[in-house]
């Protein structure tokens, strides 16, 4: 549960030859986040997220580390404008509500398919956990088919959404998921991760409820779960029964642990994951108050902080 350190910059180009795709620009620390300072004769940067203070060379040098032997990828979701999005699929949803039969059955596992072709046994991935709150009260409360009827739109709605934003479903809980969004930005992912979760959030709230109501049915409330690290890529049973590619390791216990600890509505975020966001995400977080029993340390053997998205959020580049 250690944590990367992120560097956000603005980017000014300088110049583009169109014929050999060669580009210059100019980064500058980003006034947003950190604070120049000059002390003994030296130049430093205050983080004003994590109140850590570093020198100039340190940046440039952590940025060469970042960098080194690795591609840059442009890593953008496929969305566009949430609420437009919220808008095309409100008529097909509550089509698919009043007309529900079952789908014509294929096997299909996109994340099968990822984790299959990868050289490497560990990767490392941005983890989102997500449940229907109370799920077991709901599904008490009203008529099988009913509670069938949210159950599949829920995970139709979440199989569509999550791929948009580069983005695998690991598994369905019944009363949720397991995604996880995988390197090659090991910044990126934390970004698209976290963007996805509150499409989600909207796409319940501003959707799918509204939806519930028209047509008699009880409102769903979500929580989210995010974290991020190192997890083995290992295959998991036999060929004689069921065999599988799966991801293990305690990132993706944290991120469950993480959503249990939130209330209906939350989006709650590990230290790593968080640190890790772009400022304009920085900027819309808060720490959360995880509680005494919350187990999870660091490895200095300190508590590892729980962030959540405030209520007042609003997220600007």
């Amino acid at each position: 549960m250690d944590v990367e350190f992120r560097l956000d910059f603005e980017v000014k180009v300088l110049s583009l030859d169109e014929n050999s795709g060669m580009i210059r620009v100019a980064l500058k620390p980003s006034p947003r986040r950190y604070e120049e300072k000059k002390i003994e004769g030296k130049i430093y940067f205050l983080d004003k997220f994590d109140n850590f203070l570093f020198e100039k060379e340190m940046l440039l040098r952590e940025m060469v580390k970042q960098l080194e032997r690795k591609p840059i990828y442009l890593q953008k979701q496929d969305i566009g404008n949430i609420d437009d999005y919220i808008k095309e699929r409100y008529p097909e949803i509550e089509k698919e509500l009043v007309c529900l039969t079952p789908h014509q059955y294929k096997f299909v596992d996109k994340s099968e398919e990822f984790l299959s072709v990868q050289e490497l046994n560990t990767l490392e991935f941005a983890i989102v956990s997500i449940d229907i709150a109370r799920s077991t009260e709901l599904a008490n409360s009203i008529e099988h088919d009913k509670f069938l009827k949210i159950i599949s739109i829920f995970t139709d709605e979440m199989s569509r959404i999550i791929p948009k934003f580069r983005g695998y479903i690991l598994k369905f809980t019944g009363d949720g998921l397991l995604a996880y969004f995988p390197a090659p930005s090991l910044i990126r992912m934390n970004d698209l991760s976290l963007d996805c979760s509150l499409c989600i959030r909207k796409l319940v709230y501003n959707c799918l409820n509204p939806i519930f109501d028209k047509h008699n049915l009880p409102r769903i409330q979500i929580r989210i779960g995010i974290d991020s690290g190192e997890a083995y890529i290992v295959e998991l049973g036999n060929i004689l029964s069921k065999s599988q590619k799966d991801i293990i390791g305690s990132v993706i216990n944290i991120a469950t642990k993480i959503q249990n600890a939130g209330e209906p509505g939350n989006i709650l975020l590990g230290h790593t994951a968080a640190k890790l966001l772009h400022t304009m995400y920085r900027e819309g977080i808060e720490e959360f108050e995880s509680g005494s029993e919350w187990p999870y340390k660091t490895s200095e053997r300190e508590k590892y902080k729980i962030f959540k998205i405030k209520d007042d959020a609003e997220f600007k580049l």
